[in-house]
């Protein structure tokens, strides 16, 4: 009959693992707010602890969750380049509606290419696809924390999310 075995017997040392995610990151804007952003964390780490049972594949499971960051930080960095005081906010920001149109332009210049050789611009959809459903993973995240941790006031902005998105 098969059972469970406790983490404990699998090795899996979480803190030291996702640690060795947050050091593996460039030192960059997109490495430093991976590393330094509380909401990009929380993500992250809810990420890597969704799949840190699957021993045998540790390395795909980092990578898979070092790019999904990757990703979100690209896209808060390049909507901080839109916002009006980017210095103000953290990427929790992006999931509120005031901020959608940002978002949206957000998403438009990282999704769309124009070089000087080639001023037609070609969209990029393998990353729109990647983009959208990265963005409503995290939303869950986000509104699962938000429905764990937060004051009343909290969940009942996150319970009264609207589904639309800006892709």
């Amino acid at each position: 009959m098969p059972r469970t075995l406790p983490m404990a017997l699998l090795g899996v040392n979480e803190d030291a693992d996702f640690l060795n995610i947050l050091s593996s990151f460039q030192d960059n804007a997109i490495g430093n707010t991976c590393r330094s952003d509380d909401t990009i964390l929380l993500i992250g780490r809810h990420l890597w602890r969704k799949d840190r049972t699957k021993v045998d594949k540790h390395d795909e499971v980092r990578k898979s969750v070092m790019a999904e960051m990757r990703n979100l930080a690209a896209l808060f960095v390049e909507f901080q380049k839109h916002e009006e005081d980017p210095h103000s906010s953290n990427a929790k920001v992006m999931f509120s509606r005031e901020k959608w149109s940002i978002l949206e332009e957000a998403v438009i210049c990282l999704t769309t290419t124009a070089t000087p050789q080639s001023p037609d611009a070609h969209l990029k959809y393998g990353l729109k696809n990647t983009l959208y459903y990265l963005m409503m993973k995290s939303a869950d995240i986000l509104q699962g924390e938000a429905l764990t941790v937060k004051g009343v006031k909290e969940r009942q902005r996150w319970m009264n999310c609207n589904t639309s998105s800006p892709f």
